[in-house]
Protein backbone atom coordinates (compact mmCIF):
# COMPACT_ATOMS: atom_id res chain seq x y z
CA UNK A 1 0.00 0.00 0.00
CA UNK A 2 1.30 3.58 -0.85
CA UNK A 3 1.40 6.16 1.80
CA UNK A 4 0.59 9.53 1.82
CA UNK A 5 0.40 9.47 -2.16
CA UNK A 6 1.17 12.38 -4.53
CA UNK A 7 -1.40 14.12 -6.51
CA UNK A 8 -2.04 14.47 -10.32
CA UNK A 9 -3.85 16.17 -12.79
CA UNK A 10 -4.41 14.49 -16.00
CA UNK A 11 -6.25 15.98 -18.73
CA UNK A 12 -8.03 14.14 -21.29
CA UNK A 13 -9.90 14.04 -24.52
CA UNK A 14 -12.92 12.54 -22.91
CA UNK A 15 -11.89 9.44 -21.11
CA UNK A 16 -13.88 8.58 -18.59
CA UNK A 17 -16.88 9.54 -20.80
CA UNK A 18 -18.31 7.52 -23.77
CA UNK A 19 -16.41 4.84 -25.16
CA UNK A 20 -13.21 6.16 -26.05
CA UNK A 21 -9.75 6.46 -25.08
CA UNK A 22 -9.53 3.08 -23.74
CA UNK A 23 -5.72 2.58 -23.92
CA UNK A 24 -5.55 5.55 -20.82
CA UNK A 25 -8.07 2.88 -19.04
CA UNK A 26 -5.32 0.67 -18.31
CA UNK A 27 -2.72 3.33 -17.63
CA UNK A 28 -5.05 5.07 -14.76
CA UNK A 29 -5.51 1.54 -13.48
CA UNK A 30 -2.02 0.82 -12.82
CA UNK A 31 -0.97 5.17 -11.48
CA UNK A 32 -3.60 4.96 -9.23
CA UNK A 33 -2.08 2.92 -7.28
CA UNK A 34 0.61 5.04 -6.98
CA UNK A 35 -1.45 8.87 -6.97
CA UNK A 36 -4.50 10.26 -6.38
CA UNK A 37 -5.54 11.38 -9.90
CA UNK A 38 -7.91 13.97 -10.91
CA UNK A 39 -9.60 13.43 -14.91
CA UNK A 40 -10.12 16.39 -16.79
CA UNK A 41 -12.19 15.53 -19.91
CA UNK A 42 -12.33 18.20 -22.16
CA UNK A 43 -15.57 17.59 -23.48
CA UNK A 44 -18.10 14.39 -23.56
CA UNK A 45 -18.41 13.97 -27.41
CA UNK A 46 -22.44 12.49 -27.27
CA UNK A 47 -24.71 13.77 -24.09
CA UNK A 48 -25.73 10.50 -23.79
CA UNK A 49 -22.00 9.57 -22.97
CA UNK A 50 -22.03 8.22 -19.20
CA UNK A 51 -18.26 7.95 -17.38
CA UNK A 52 -17.02 5.01 -16.66
CA UNK A 53 -16.41 3.21 -13.64
CA UNK A 54 -13.06 4.90 -12.54
CA UNK A 55 -10.48 2.87 -10.20
CA UNK A 56 -10.41 3.38 -6.27
CA UNK A 57 -8.65 6.90 -6.01
CA UNK A 58 -9.44 8.30 -9.25
CA UNK A 59 -11.98 11.47 -9.16
CA UNK A 60 -12.75 12.62 -12.59
CA UNK A 61 -14.90 16.93 -13.42
CA UNK A 62 -17.23 17.88 -15.35
CA UNK A 63 -16.16 18.11 -19.08
CA UNK A 64 -14.35 21.45 -19.64
CA UNK A 65 -16.10 22.83 -22.33
CA UNK A 66 -19.38 22.92 -23.72
CA UNK A 67 -20.43 19.97 -25.63
CA UNK A 68 -23.41 22.37 -27.39
CA UNK A 69 -21.76 23.23 -30.72
CA UNK A 70 -23.34 26.43 -30.56
CA UNK A 71 -22.71 27.61 -27.14
CA UNK A 72 -19.07 26.37 -27.64
CA UNK A 73 -18.64 28.60 -29.95
CA UNK A 74 -20.62 31.77 -28.04
CA UNK A 75 -17.86 31.35 -24.92
CA UNK A 76 -15.05 30.99 -27.94
CA UNK A 77 -15.52 34.07 -29.10
CA UNK A 78 -17.08 35.92 -26.14
CA UNK A 79 -14.27 35.87 -23.67
CA UNK A 80 -11.38 37.55 -22.84
CA UNK A 81 -8.28 35.33 -23.32
CA UNK A 82 -6.16 36.56 -26.35
CA UNK A 83 -7.01 36.23 -29.77
CA UNK A 84 -3.57 38.33 -31.59
CA UNK A 85 -2.04 35.01 -31.76
CA UNK A 86 -4.37 33.12 -33.61
CA UNK A 87 -4.79 36.03 -35.74
CA UNK A 88 -1.17 36.16 -36.30
CA UNK A 89 -1.39 32.38 -37.43
CA UNK A 90 -3.07 33.52 -40.82
CA UNK A 91 -0.48 34.09 -42.65
CA UNK A 92 1.83 31.11 -41.84
CA UNK A 93 -1.05 29.21 -42.92
CA UNK A 94 -1.64 30.31 -46.19
CA UNK A 95 2.23 30.12 -46.82
CA UNK A 96 2.53 26.64 -45.78
CA UNK A 97 -0.93 24.49 -45.61
CA UNK A 98 -1.94 22.30 -48.68
CA UNK A 99 -5.07 22.71 -48.45
CA UNK A 100 -6.17 26.27 -47.36
CA UNK A 101 -9.96 25.16 -46.58
CA UNK A 102 -9.58 22.48 -44.53
CA UNK A 103 -6.66 24.33 -42.55
CA UNK A 104 -9.03 27.90 -42.34
CA UNK A 105 -11.58 25.02 -40.98
CA UNK A 106 -8.74 23.37 -38.38
CA UNK A 107 -7.78 27.23 -37.35
CA UNK A 108 -11.37 28.21 -36.39
CA UNK A 109 -12.02 25.29 -34.40
CA UNK A 110 -8.66 25.35 -32.55
CA UNK A 111 -9.60 29.06 -31.94
CA UNK A 112 -13.18 28.11 -30.52
CA UNK A 113 -12.14 25.14 -28.34
CA UNK A 114 -8.74 26.76 -26.80
CA UNK A 115 -10.23 29.86 -25.91
CA UNK A 116 -13.03 28.45 -24.24
CA UNK A 117 -10.84 26.08 -22.65
CA UNK A 118 -8.90 28.85 -21.30
CA UNK A 119 -11.93 30.88 -20.26
CA UNK A 120 -13.89 27.63 -18.33
CA UNK A 121 -13.53 28.32 -15.05
CA UNK A 122 -13.08 24.45 -14.36
CA UNK A 123 -9.72 24.80 -16.08
CA UNK A 124 -8.56 27.28 -13.74
CA UNK A 125 -9.55 24.52 -10.86
CA UNK A 126 -7.03 21.80 -11.89
CA UNK A 127 -4.34 24.52 -10.63
CA UNK A 128 -6.33 24.45 -7.79
CA UNK A 129 -5.99 21.43 -6.57
CA UNK A 130 -4.37 21.08 -3.43
CA UNK A 131 -0.44 19.61 -3.29
CA UNK A 132 -0.96 18.99 -6.97
CA UNK A 133 2.51 18.39 -8.23
CA UNK A 134 1.87 16.77 -11.62
CA UNK A 135 -0.03 17.86 -14.43
CA UNK A 136 -0.17 15.32 -17.42
CA UNK A 137 -1.37 16.05 -20.53
CA UNK A 138 -2.72 13.08 -22.35
CA UNK A 139 -2.23 14.48 -25.87
CA UNK A 140 -0.19 17.21 -27.38
CA UNK A 141 -3.04 19.13 -28.83
CA UNK A 142 -2.72 21.91 -26.45
CA UNK A 143 -0.69 25.69 -26.56
CA UNK A 144 0.13 25.23 -23.34
CA UNK A 145 3.08 27.86 -24.00
CA UNK A 146 -0.06 30.43 -23.71
CA UNK A 147 -0.54 29.52 -20.04
CA UNK A 148 0.82 31.37 -17.22
CA UNK A 149 -0.63 29.47 -14.40
CA UNK A 150 1.41 26.66 -14.82
CA UNK A 151 5.04 27.24 -14.25
CA UNK A 152 5.55 26.03 -10.95
CA UNK A 153 4.10 22.47 -12.07
CA UNK A 154 5.66 19.59 -13.45
CA UNK A 155 4.22 19.37 -16.69
CA UNK A 156 4.67 15.80 -18.97
CA UNK A 157 3.00 15.95 -22.78
CA UNK A 158 2.37 12.36 -23.99
CA UNK A 159 2.81 12.67 -27.95
CA UNK A 160 1.33 9.73 -29.87
CA UNK A 161 2.29 11.01 -33.46
CA UNK A 162 -1.08 12.64 -35.39
CA UNK A 163 -0.71 15.62 -33.26
CA UNK A 164 2.94 17.05 -34.37
CA UNK A 165 2.71 15.42 -37.91
CA UNK A 166 2.65 17.97 -40.49
CA UNK A 167 2.31 15.23 -43.30
CA UNK A 168 -1.68 14.88 -41.52
CA UNK A 169 -2.37 18.08 -41.18
CA UNK A 170 -1.86 19.25 -45.11
CA UNK A 171 1.28 21.19 -43.73
CA UNK A 172 -0.19 23.27 -41.46
CA UNK A 173 -0.74 22.38 -37.41
CA UNK A 174 -2.33 25.62 -35.71
CA UNK A 175 -0.21 27.15 -32.84
CA UNK A 176 2.35 24.45 -33.12
CA UNK A 177 5.37 26.84 -31.98
CA UNK A 178 3.12 27.28 -28.68
CA UNK A 179 2.62 23.36 -27.83
CA UNK A 180 6.66 22.29 -28.21
CA UNK A 181 8.45 23.78 -25.57
CA UNK A 182 11.85 22.34 -23.92
CA UNK A 183 10.44 23.29 -20.49
CA UNK A 184 8.04 20.73 -20.28
CA UNK A 185 8.61 17.16 -20.55
CA UNK A 186 7.15 15.47 -23.54
CA UNK A 187 6.47 11.49 -23.81
CA UNK A 188 6.28 10.54 -27.51
CA UNK A 189 4.86 6.67 -28.09
CA UNK A 190 7.17 5.90 -30.76
CA UNK A 191 10.50 6.57 -32.19
CA UNK A 192 8.39 7.81 -34.99
CA UNK A 193 6.99 10.90 -32.57
CA UNK A 194 10.32 10.98 -30.84
CA UNK A 195 11.82 11.82 -34.89
CA UNK A 196 8.81 14.69 -35.22
CA UNK A 197 9.28 16.04 -32.03
CA UNK A 198 12.99 16.28 -32.65
CA UNK A 199 12.70 18.22 -36.22
CA UNK A 200 10.55 20.30 -33.77
CA UNK A 201 13.40 21.31 -31.63
CA UNK A 202 12.46 19.37 -28.51
CA UNK A 203 15.18 17.60 -26.60
CA UNK A 204 13.41 17.66 -23.07
CA UNK A 205 11.81 14.09 -24.25
CA UNK A 206 11.52 10.78 -22.89
CA UNK A 207 9.87 7.46 -25.15
CA UNK A 208 6.91 6.21 -23.01
CA UNK A 209 5.51 3.21 -24.75
CA UNK A 210 2.23 2.54 -24.48
CA UNK A 211 1.04 -0.88 -23.00
CA UNK A 212 -1.58 -3.76 -22.45
CA UNK A 213 -1.86 -6.34 -19.78
CA UNK A 214 -1.20 -9.96 -20.41
CA UNK A 215 -4.58 -11.96 -20.26
CA UNK A 216 -2.78 -14.89 -22.00
CA UNK A 217 -2.52 -17.30 -25.01
CA UNK A 218 -5.76 -16.94 -27.93
CA UNK A 219 -6.82 -20.67 -28.11
CA UNK A 220 -5.83 -23.15 -30.58
CA UNK A 221 -8.03 -23.74 -33.47
CA UNK A 222 -11.21 -25.87 -33.46
CA UNK A 223 -12.55 -25.59 -36.91
CA UNK A 224 -11.55 -24.97 -40.29
CA UNK A 225 -12.51 -21.31 -40.58
CA UNK A 226 -9.94 -18.37 -41.54
CA UNK A 227 -11.12 -16.49 -38.91
CA UNK A 228 -9.90 -12.45 -38.97
CA UNK A 229 -10.49 -9.70 -37.49
CA UNK A 230 -10.07 -5.74 -37.16
CA UNK A 231 -10.22 -2.99 -34.70
CA UNK A 232 -11.24 0.48 -35.82
CA UNK A 233 -13.56 3.27 -36.39
CA UNK A 234 -15.07 3.14 -39.40
CA UNK A 235 -13.81 6.07 -41.17
CA UNK A 236 -12.29 6.79 -44.22
CA UNK A 237 -8.91 7.01 -42.57
CA UNK A 238 -9.44 3.46 -41.91
CA UNK A 239 -10.16 1.72 -45.00
CA UNK A 240 -11.62 -1.07 -43.75
CA UNK A 241 -13.24 -1.42 -47.37
CA UNK A 242 -10.18 -2.81 -48.56
CA UNK A 243 -10.90 -5.93 -45.88
CA UNK A 244 -14.32 -6.48 -47.97
CA UNK A 245 -12.11 -5.95 -51.37
CA UNK A 246 -9.58 -8.80 -50.34
CA UNK A 247 -12.67 -11.40 -48.87
CA UNK A 248 -14.30 -10.87 -52.22
CA UNK A 249 -11.41 -12.72 -54.07
CA UNK A 250 -11.74 -15.94 -51.87
CA UNK A 251 -13.88 -18.35 -53.32
CA UNK A 252 -13.03 -21.37 -51.82
CA UNK A 253 -11.67 -20.48 -48.26
CA UNK A 254 -14.00 -20.59 -45.27
CA UNK A 255 -13.27 -17.34 -43.83
CA UNK A 256 -15.35 -15.28 -41.04
CA UNK A 257 -14.16 -11.50 -40.41
CA UNK A 258 -15.34 -10.12 -37.07
CA UNK A 259 -14.74 -6.33 -36.75
CA UNK A 260 -14.80 -3.95 -33.89
CA UNK A 261 -15.89 -0.20 -33.93
CA UNK A 262 -18.84 1.70 -35.47
CA UNK A 263 -18.68 4.77 -37.74
CA UNK A 264 -19.91 7.28 -40.27
CA UNK A 265 -19.15 4.31 -42.78
CA UNK A 266 -20.66 1.43 -41.06
CA UNK A 267 -24.23 1.08 -42.41
CA UNK A 268 -22.14 1.57 -45.96
CA UNK A 269 -19.93 -1.25 -44.87
CA UNK A 270 -22.71 -3.84 -43.48
CA UNK A 271 -24.97 -3.13 -46.97
CA UNK A 272 -21.46 -3.93 -49.23
CA UNK A 273 -20.37 -7.19 -47.48
CA UNK A 274 -24.13 -8.76 -47.99
CA UNK A 275 -22.58 -9.38 -51.56
CA UNK A 276 -19.72 -11.63 -50.15
CA UNK A 277 -19.50 -15.09 -51.64
CA UNK A 278 -21.18 -17.79 -49.18
CA UNK A 279 -18.17 -18.99 -47.91
CA UNK A 280 -17.42 -15.73 -46.04
CA UNK A 281 -18.89 -14.33 -42.70
CA UNK A 282 -19.05 -11.03 -41.41
CA UNK A 283 -20.00 -9.75 -38.31
CA UNK A 284 -19.85 -6.28 -37.29
CA UNK A 285 -20.11 -5.88 -33.23
CA UNK A 286 -19.95 -2.24 -33.38
CA UNK A 287 -18.47 0.10 -30.86
CA UNK A 288 -17.96 -2.13 -27.45
CA UNK A 289 -16.54 -2.25 -24.04
CA UNK A 290 -12.77 -3.03 -24.49
CA UNK A 291 -13.03 -5.86 -22.01
CA UNK A 292 -15.41 -7.88 -24.22
CA UNK A 293 -12.58 -7.35 -26.87
CA UNK A 294 -10.55 -9.01 -24.89
CA UNK A 295 -12.63 -11.60 -23.92
CA UNK A 296 -13.17 -12.44 -27.44
CA UNK A 297 -9.74 -12.90 -27.93
CA UNK A 298 -9.44 -15.00 -24.87
CA UNK A 299 -12.33 -17.36 -25.61
CA UNK A 300 -11.91 -17.42 -30.11
CA UNK A 301 -9.47 -18.69 -32.12
CA UNK A 302 -8.32 -15.71 -34.29
CA UNK A 303 -5.71 -16.31 -37.10
CA UNK A 304 -4.67 -12.54 -38.19
CA UNK A 305 -5.61 -8.97 -37.07
CA UNK A 306 -5.66 -6.40 -39.98
CA UNK A 307 -4.94 -3.06 -39.84
CA UNK A 308 -4.82 -1.21 -43.42
CA UNK A 309 -5.08 2.59 -41.79
CA UNK A 310 -3.62 4.98 -43.95
CA UNK A 311 -1.88 6.45 -41.02
CA UNK A 312 -1.39 5.51 -37.86
CA UNK A 313 0.81 6.13 -34.46
CA UNK A 314 1.37 3.12 -33.05
CA UNK A 315 -2.38 1.31 -33.15
CA UNK A 316 -3.16 -0.34 -29.80
CA UNK A 317 -5.24 -2.74 -31.22
CA UNK A 318 -2.15 -4.76 -32.23
CA UNK A 319 -0.77 -4.85 -28.81
CA UNK A 320 -3.71 -6.58 -27.62
CA UNK A 321 -3.48 -9.06 -30.50
CA UNK A 322 0.28 -9.64 -29.93
CA UNK A 323 -0.31 -9.88 -26.03
CA UNK A 324 -2.26 -13.16 -27.20
CA UNK A 325 0.04 -14.20 -30.04
CA UNK A 326 -2.20 -12.88 -32.82
CA UNK A 327 -0.25 -12.04 -35.91
CA UNK A 328 -0.97 -8.72 -37.78
CA UNK A 329 -1.26 -8.00 -41.24
CA UNK A 330 -0.66 -3.88 -41.53
CA UNK A 331 0.23 -1.06 -43.81
CA UNK A 332 3.94 0.36 -43.21
CA UNK A 333 2.63 3.91 -42.09
CA UNK A 334 3.03 6.27 -39.51
CA UNK A 335 4.88 4.12 -36.32
CA UNK A 336 3.60 0.69 -37.24
CA UNK A 337 6.95 -0.81 -38.63
CA UNK A 338 7.95 -0.76 -34.87
CA UNK A 339 5.74 -3.00 -33.84
CA UNK A 340 5.11 -5.26 -36.58
CA UNK A 341 7.96 -6.73 -38.47
CA UNK A 342 7.99 -8.05 -41.93
CA UNK A 343 7.87 -11.89 -41.37
CA UNK A 344 8.69 -11.69 -38.30
CA UNK A 345 5.53 -11.53 -36.08
CA UNK A 346 2.96 -10.39 -39.36
CA UNK A 347 3.47 -9.13 -42.76
CA UNK A 348 4.26 -5.23 -43.38
CA UNK A 349 2.61 -4.20 -46.52
CA UNK A 350 3.21 -0.64 -48.52
CA UNK A 351 0.37 1.87 -48.04
CA UNK A 352 -0.77 1.28 -51.56
CA UNK A 353 -0.24 -1.96 -51.52
CA UNK A 354 -1.85 -4.40 -54.35
CA UNK A 355 -5.43 -6.12 -52.93
CA UNK A 356 -3.85 -9.05 -54.33
CA UNK A 357 -1.20 -9.24 -51.83
CA UNK A 358 -3.62 -9.13 -48.38
CA UNK A 359 -5.77 -11.57 -50.12
CA UNK A 360 -2.48 -14.20 -50.47
CA UNK A 361 -1.55 -13.59 -46.96
CA UNK A 362 -5.38 -14.24 -45.58
CA UNK A 363 -5.49 -17.68 -47.93
CA UNK A 364 -2.39 -19.03 -46.83
CA UNK A 365 -2.80 -18.01 -43.13
CA UNK A 366 -3.88 -20.75 -41.67
CA UNK A 367 -2.22 -23.49 -43.26
CA UNK A 368 1.11 -21.79 -43.56
CA UNK A 369 4.17 -23.92 -41.60
CA UNK A 370 5.27 -20.23 -40.32
CA UNK A 371 2.05 -19.60 -38.87
CA UNK A 372 3.36 -21.11 -35.33
CA UNK A 373 6.75 -18.77 -35.59
CA UNK A 374 4.80 -15.67 -36.15
CA UNK A 375 2.10 -15.95 -32.82
CA UNK A 376 5.18 -16.84 -30.72
CA UNK A 377 7.01 -13.45 -32.07
CA UNK A 378 3.77 -11.88 -31.89
CA UNK A 379 3.54 -12.41 -28.25
CA UNK A 380 8.06 -12.18 -27.72
CA UNK A 381 7.17 -8.80 -29.49
CA UNK A 382 4.44 -7.41 -26.55
CA UNK A 383 6.49 -8.94 -23.70
CA UNK A 384 9.61 -7.31 -24.87
CA UNK A 385 8.04 -3.51 -25.73
CA UNK A 386 4.39 -3.56 -24.51
CA UNK A 387 3.87 -5.10 -21.22
CA UNK A 388 1.75 -2.44 -19.71
CA UNK A 389 3.58 -3.70 -16.40
CA UNK A 390 6.81 -2.45 -17.01
CA UNK A 391 6.14 0.33 -19.18
CA UNK A 392 3.71 2.03 -16.71
CA UNK A 393 5.93 1.39 -13.76
CA UNK A 394 8.48 3.02 -15.72
CA UNK A 395 6.26 6.13 -15.80
CA UNK A 396 5.27 5.86 -12.14
CA UNK A 397 9.15 6.00 -11.87
CA UNK A 398 9.82 9.41 -14.27
CA UNK A 399 6.50 11.13 -12.44
CA UNK A 400 8.11 10.25 -8.92
CA UNK A 401 11.85 11.09 -9.54
CA UNK A 402 10.46 14.93 -11.03
CA UNK A 403 7.38 15.17 -8.95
Amino acid sequence: MIINKKNIAIISDSYPFGQTETFLENEIEFLSTYFNISVFPILKKNKDDVPRIVPKGVTFYAPIVQKNPFKRILKGIFNLSPIYLYIKELPKLWKESNDKKQSLLQWFLYLITYRSICSSPRFKDIWKIKDLEVVYFYWCNFPIRLLNTINNKKIYIRVHGGEVDLLRHKGYIPLLFYKLSNEYKYLPISQKSASLLSHGGITNMQLSRLGVYDHGLNPESNDSFIRIVSCSNLIPLKRVHLILMALKELKKEKVEWIHFGDGPLMNDLIQKSLYLPDNINVKFFGRIDNKLVIDFYKNNHVDLLINVSETEGIPVSIMEAFSFGIPCFATDVGGTSEIVKHNFNGFLAPKDFPINVLVNFISKIKSSSVEFEYRKNAKETWGNNYNAQNNYKDLVNLFLSMS
